[in-house]
């Protein structure tokens, strides 16, 4: 992982979820690691790694992009709920948020309230965050992967629900994984997705 250009944060986190969750893709590498295999983390990371080859983006350097932090945390959220969503097709008992519960109590706090904070905008007409959410978006990398793992968990868990009411044909589950997100694209059908919840 080092080779690839990540920080020591980043190699940390990637060392930790593989800990947990025993299977990790990293797309700098495009490379697959498992401690043993689990179909349903197993599957989630071959989500993500769905995502970037169907969408274009394997061999593309994503560090190029320099996009505001806030608007890579909904593309990053955007990422995890397919990650979600596979690990649950094929194991529906799997759940892929790894570390929440190793979170000090004051960074558990601030996560939920900042994910109330975001329901009660989903049930709003505005079309954009209010600056709020948008700047705790802009923090530390740690808390902006923490956000984007919750507000995906979230958004996977309605993105499995619709596919196992049938109200996600097999085309339309394709499309998810290839369907371009570059900003502000990805808040956009965050949020568009999001708000199916409450159809």
């Amino acid at each position: 992982l080092a080779e690839h250009g990540r920080s020591s944060a980043e190699i940390r986190d990637a060392r930790r979820m593989l800990a947990v969750r025993e299977a990790l893709y990293d797309a700098r590498a495009n490379t697959f690691f498992l401690v043993r295999y689990l179909p349903g983390p197993a599957a989630g990371e071959a989500a993500r790694f769905l995502r970037i080859a169907l969408s274009g983006r394997l061999y593309r350097d994503a560090e190029l992009v320099t996009v505001d932090a806030a608007e890579r945390t909904y593309g990053a959220a955007y990422n995890e709920a397919l990650a979600y969503l596979g690990a649950r097709l094929v194991d529906p008992a799997s759940d892929l948020v790894a570390g929440s519960s190793e979170m000090p109590a004051a960074q558990r706090r601030q996560t939920r309230a900042w994910m109330e904070a975001h329901r009660v905008f989903e049930a709003s007409s505005a079309v954009n965050p209010p600056p709020g959410l948008l700047e705790s978006l802009r923090g530390t990398s740690e808390a902006r992967r923490t956000l984007a793992r919750e507000l995906g968990r979230r958004l996977g868990r309605i993105l499995y629900e619709r596919v196992v009411r049938g109200r996600i044909a097999p085309r339309g589950l394709r499309t998810l994984f290839t369907r371009n997100l570059d900003a502000p694209r990805a808040r956009k059908e965050v949020l568009r997705l999001l708000r199916l919840a409450s159809r």
